[in-house]
């Protein structure tokens, strides 16, 4: 591993320890006092038909006040809108709580500035949001369900949980449902630990986790059971993506499930602001079409750099890797025109993938940019299959095999490096 893989390693165990006891909601760095609130004391109801958001906001907001505190959501059903958490601040979705998303769009989910698909752009309020705050935690046994309304139109509709500049955050042991909508969305945040979720969805554009321009993200021991990609990780899209800069760094994502969805990891397309310093590894990818895939397109421009993905298990997943610089979705109205328009994809290694019932991939680099230096160093694979390679400049391969003894890679438009 390269100096920043050891970089990215060394930041995800700060700040795994960092965060350690933040389930109590009481020891918080800055926060004033250790006050406790429970939404019940504030009107909340908990029956699944009266709405809820008034009262929850009420405990946040005082919560807030006071300094910051543990906001606790008990046992019951509440059916909200969009409620926003402040800094110093943790919110306890107990055993038996679900925080139920109301389908009333207009009326319960005001419009925001957020960033979809790469693009920044009018948004409505997600259910649980965090906006410029600090110290934000989201903890406790029980579950976050999002109505799956709205549209990919501006302004878009909610996600369930979605973090906007903020810092040092926590989300942890709670399960999370949704449908048709992303799902959690760190944006332009920092320092922000996700442990131990359950996420389900379904439907198109149900991704578990889209990490979107953040710098210092650890994503550890979750589950993943998707409608699209479980985990995506984005830095912009074509000119305003370059317009805003923020890339996407610094992510490690380690011992994680996937257990259904379009791809277990993937880089892009909206590639723009840049992704670099990406460990993936110790997981398992499950039924998947994709598992790790990195994509862009001509007229995308940004850069996917110094990323390491390894000791991972596929069980029917038709593409362990793919590579691909030619993707045909997703385009947007202001590609990037001329050189500045062609991604960079560099320093890449995949290692010790052990593939099950399913295929090792493809990879496709772009003739007016050829992938540069790329390592693919042992898989397995217990049935047939090829490892596709087409335009790198400094490949390394090794040790890649079926174990019935077909030939295992093919290459075209390819150099060697010793």
């Amino acid at each position: 591993m390269n100096k920043k893989g050891v970089i990215v390693m060394l930041a995800a165990a700060i700040l795994s320890g960092m965060f350690a006891g933040c389930a109590e909601g009481v020891k918080r760095t800055g926060a004033k006092r250790t006050a406790e609130f429970s939404v019940r004391d504030f009107g909340a109801v908990g029956d699944g038909k009266t709405l809820d958001s008034k009262a929850i906001q009420a405990a946040l907001d005082e919560c807030g006040r006071v300094g910051g505190g543990t906001v606790r959501i008990p046992s019951g059903n509440y059916l909200s809108g969009a409620i926003f958490l402040h800094s110093n601040t943790t919110l306890c979705i107990e055993e038996g709580a679900t925080l139920i998303g109301s389908s009333e769009e207009v009326r319960d989910y005001p419009v925001i500035d957020s960033r979809f698909n790469g693009t920044e752009q009018k948004s409505h309020a997600s259910l649980i949001n965090a906006i410029d705050a600090h110290n934000v935690t989201i903890t406790g046994k029980g579950t976050v369900s999002g109505s799956g309304i709205g549209g990919t139109r501006p302004p878009t509709g909610p996600r369930v949980i979605e973090f906007i500049r903020c810092k040092d955050v926590l989300l942890e042991n709670i399960k999370v449902r949704n449908k048709g909508r992303w799902t959690i969305h760190p944006l332009y945040s920092k320092n922000v630990v996700i442990r131990g979720l359950d996420i389900l969805t379904t439907g198109q554009n149900s991704d578990g986790i889209d990490p979107d321009s953040c710098d210092t993200m650890l994503i550890t021991d979750c589950t993943f059971d998707t409608g699209d990609d479980c985990i995506a990780i984005k830095s912009g899209k074509n000119q305003n993506g370059v317009d805003v800069g923020i890339p996407c760094e610094n992510i490690t994502v380690t011992n994680c499930t996937m257990n259904g969805g379009s791809a277990c990891v993937a880089l892009g397309s909206e590639i723009s602001g840049g992704i670099r310093n990406i460990l993936v590894k110790d997981c398992v990818f499950n039924t998947m079409h994709r598992g790790f895939d990195i994509k862009t397109r001509e007229g995308r421009g940004g850069f996917v750099e110094d990323i390491l993905v390894e000791n991972i298990k596929t069980f029917k997943v038709q593409n362990a890797v793919l590579m691909r610089m030619d993707y045909r979705a997703n385009a947007g109205d202001d590609l990037i025109a001329g050189p500045a328009g062609i991604s960079t994809f560099r320093n890449i290694t995949c290692r010790n993938f052990e593939i099950h019932n399913g295929g090792m991939g493809g990879i496709r680099g772009s003739k007016k940019n050829p992938i540069q230096n790329l390592t693919l160093k042992n898989f397995t694979n217990d049935g047939k299959g090829e490892l596709k390679i087409e335009t790198v400049n400094g490949l390394v391969v090794e040790n890649i095999r079926n174990k019935n003894g077909d030939k295992a890679v093919v290459m075209k438009d390819v150099t060697l490096r010793k």
